[in-house]
């Protein structure tokens, strides 16, 4: 039968050997998801929400399946998902607002419908066409252009800067905007090739 001293030295040979081995394992950490960065718009306002889902009524339709799938790929984040953050604008005039209904995408204002559309990178095409749905103007506005005022269940306002497009008395101003001057969905949807310098340029 052993004595007590030979267990306390089989206890530490045991205790020594267990020890080697756990220094000789390496640590296999737990890999962590990568945090997902959506992409930025400007929100006029602390009282507006930071997190913005583009409704379904207010998405740029002009898209094939092709299409999509590269933006995915380039933007590296959810469609239509934007962080808001807090910014000033950098108008060099002044601003002008326009509000729009959500359930219908539009607001009627003077004989014309206005219609506004956010595109997949956060640019917004704004569409205006008469009562009698004439064509009257569309204009693609980047996103450092305007910012979102406010957002309810029922309509979305945004500030937008006055631009060099002249188109009316509204738009009279010094800051950067783009006219559509080809095939509705063209710009956006990669059907020319100035569409795809202003998608990611």
């Amino acid at each position: 039968m052993p004595t007590v001293c030979e267990l306390v030295v089989s206890a530490l040979v045991l205790l020594s050997s267990v020890a080697i081995q756990t220094c000789g394992q390496e640590d296999h950490a737990i890999p962590s998801l990568p945090l997902i960065t959506f992409p930025v718009l400007n929100r006029c306002t602390d009282n507006v929400q930071s997190q913005f889902v583009v409704p379904e009524t207010l998405k740029y339709r002009h898209y094939s399946a092709q299409k999509l799938n590269l933006l995915t790929k380039v933007i590296n984040a959810p469609l239509f998902e934007f962080e808001l953050r807090l910014k000033e604008l950098p108008c060099k005039i002044d601003t002008f607002s326009v509000t729009v209904f959500i359930a219908n995408n539009g607001t009627s204002c003077s004989g014309k419908n206005v219609f506004l559309n956010f595109t997949a990178d956060g640019s917004i095409n704004r569409l205006v066409i008469s009562d009698d749905n004439d064509y009257l103007e569309e204009i693609i506005y980047h996103k450092d252009n305007f910012c979102i005022s406010s957002i309810s269940k029922d309509f979305i306002s945004l500030n937008f800067c006055k631009s060099k497009c002249y188109l009316n008395d509204d738009e009279a101003g010094q800051n950067i905007c783009v006219p559509r001057c080809c095939a509705s969905g063209s710009i956006s949807s990669g059907l020319s090739k100035l569409s795809h310098k202003l998608m990611f340029s």
